[in-house]
This record gives C-alpha cells, sequence and structure tokens, in this order.
C-alpha cells in the first residue's frame, strides 16, 4: 500500500508542477457576489451585529468559531454532507486528527476532484489550485508519513508553494504546515470573496498563530 501512495502521489504532484505558474481570477468575477457585513466583521474581527442575511456557509463559520478543530470539521462534515467538496475538505482535515495516512491520502484525493472541478467550472481558479496544493500537501505528509513505517521509502519532497500559485505576495503562507492553514482557511472562507482576501484577513491570522 505504501508503494502504491508513492506511485500515485508522484504522478499527480507532477500534474500539479506543470500547471505551475501564478494564477488569477477573471477581473470582476465576485463584484456581482454579494458580501453581507456580519461576514465581514467574522473577517476582521470586529462585533458582528447581524448574520441572518448571510450565506449558509458563512452562517455555519460564524456560529461554530469557537469549537476547536476536530469538532469543527466533524461539525461541517455533518451540516454539509460528506457528498459535497466543502464537506469532503473538511473531512480530509478531520482525518489528520486520528486517521492512517491512507485515509487521510484517499480522502484528499475525493476533496481534490471535487473542489478543482467546481471551482474551475464557476471560473474561481484562484481557490481551486489554493485548495487544491494544500490537499495535495495532506497527501505528501501521508505519504511521508506511510514511509516512517517498518520497509520505508523515499520521502517525496515539497515540489511548490503558496507563493508559486498566487505570487510573492503570500510567501509567507509557505511558512505554515498544510494541516495548519487549511484548517484556518477551512474556517474562515464562505466562498463569497477572493481567497486572497481570506488568506490575509485578520481571522485567519489569529487562527495560524493559535
Amino acid at each position: 500500500m505504501r508503494f502504491i501512495l508513492v506511485v500515485i502521489f508522484a504522478f499527480t504532484n507532477g500534474i500539479a508542477i506543470g500547471q505551475e505558474r501564478s494564477i488569477r481570477n477573471v477581473d470582476g468575477y465576485f463584484d456581482r457576489v454579494y458580501v453581507c457585513a456580519g461576514y465581514n466583521a467574522f473577517l476582521s474581527l470586529k462585533p458582528i451585529e447581524s448574520y441572518e442575511d448571510c450565506n449558509d456557509i458563512a452562517k455555519f463559520l460564524i456560529r461554530n468559531r469557537d469549537l476547536d478543530a476536530f469538532h469543527f470539521t466533524s461539525g461541517m462534515v455533518e451540516h454539509f454532507g460528506d457528498s459535497t467538496n466543502l464537506g469532503r475538505v473538511a473531512a480530509a482535515v478531520r482525518a489528520t486528527h486520528h486517521s492512517s495516512p491512507e485515509e487521510i491520502y484517499t480522502r484528499s484525493a475525493r476533496a481534490i476532484r471535487d473542489m478543482m472541478n467546481t471551482m474551475s467550472e464557476i471560473g474561481d481558479v484562484e481557490r481551486a489550485f489554493i485548495y487544491t496544493h494544500l490537499l495535495q500537501e495532506l497527501q505528501r505528509q501521508a505519504v511521508n508519513d506511510s514511509c516512517k513505517m517498518p520497509l520505508g521509502c523515499m520521502k517525496v519532497r515539497k515540489s511548490f508553494g503558496i507563493s508559486d500559485i498566487l505570487g510573492g505576495g503570500l510567501a509567507w503562507a509557505d511558512d505554515f504546515e498544510a494541516k495548519k492553514l487549511l484548517s484556518c482557511i477551512l474556517r474562515n472562507d464562505a466562498f463569497i470573496t477572493e481567497i486572497r482576501k481570506v488568506l490575509v484577513s485578520e481571522n485567519v491570522s489569529v487562527c495560524l498563530r493559535k
């Protein structure tokens, strides 16, 4: 099984490397998307007066912001379902807390497929590549963790980072392990504004420092 994980990861990671470049959404893509005041306040750590006009994801993030990482992702899987792209990303992150490398790898693979397809179809390529990259990093770590077991194998090295996808302005993001960064993004991303704005928000910054 370890050999199979390494071979599969080497192939899929090679595809990602071939796509490596600075990715940008079409200008004005989010101009027509409504962003509720409650979500803006949530991202900037300001008092939230109301969030009833927010979308379902933003409401979930706000209501469950005080849960620990495991219970937050568990609640997200239960609320949105493990067959949705959001539920599958949450299931992959949750798996990093208690599951085998094989399960982490498999759940990440499902999430990669769904997130890439869904976000690319609607034109949000920045979000598609960020989630895909971080999920592939979970896979890479799963492969390397598997290699620590008896009859180990050569570890897979990191090929590129966030700054290679979204430009050098986000080079700081590469200092964090994928599990931590993806968890913090998941806790703050309502999918109604640019992923860049989510990444540089005060709430994500505080989450990363915990």
